[in-house]
């Protein structure tokens, strides 16, 4: 995947099943976003489905993980473990002159519908110029 032939994905959202956590293959999947240079976003999904400091630590990773393109410094607190971002890890990291990686992870869970509505704006937010979202909040919420 390249940039010129993906110039039409205006953003990706990468889907990680929560119960699972982030995987070697989803760090490989957003080492080739990042390649291709084509702006992605987080979605963990089934957050209902484990307790919060799982996804609180899921999430920290992912963030971790921005925070290190965006300054360019490794993160892994060097235990070892398996979970810690290592920049040694991904292809591209590198150096990065821009971060394509959304800054938010979105934790959603379609049981409880929670995250659902905020992810729902942010897509929506890709997709809709600036004057046509402020029609849509007035049309769905009025004056207010």
């Amino acid at each position: 995947l390249d940039r010129r032939d993906a110039t039409w994905l205006k953003r990706m959202y990468l889907l990680i099943d929560a119960r699972r956590g982030v995987a070697d293959f989803d760090r490989a999947v957003m080492g080739w976003f990042d390649e291709a240079r084509v702006p992605y976003s987080i979605v963990l999904t089934k957050a209902d489905r484990v307790g919060r400091p799982q996804l609180v630590r899921f999430v920290n990773d992912v963030c971790m993980r921005y925070h290190s393109l965006l300054y360019g410094e490794g993160t892994g607190d060097g235990d070892g473990g398996g979970d810690d971002y290592d920049e040694e890890d991904e292809e591209g990291a590198e150096g990065a002159e821009e971060v394509y990686q959304g800054p938010v992870v979105h934790v959603t869970s379609s049981k409880t519908g929670e995250g659902i509505e905020p992810l729902m704006w942010s897509i929506d937010s890709d997709f809709v110029d600036a004057a046509a979202q402020d029609l849509i909040m007035e049309e769905e919420y009025g004056d207010r």
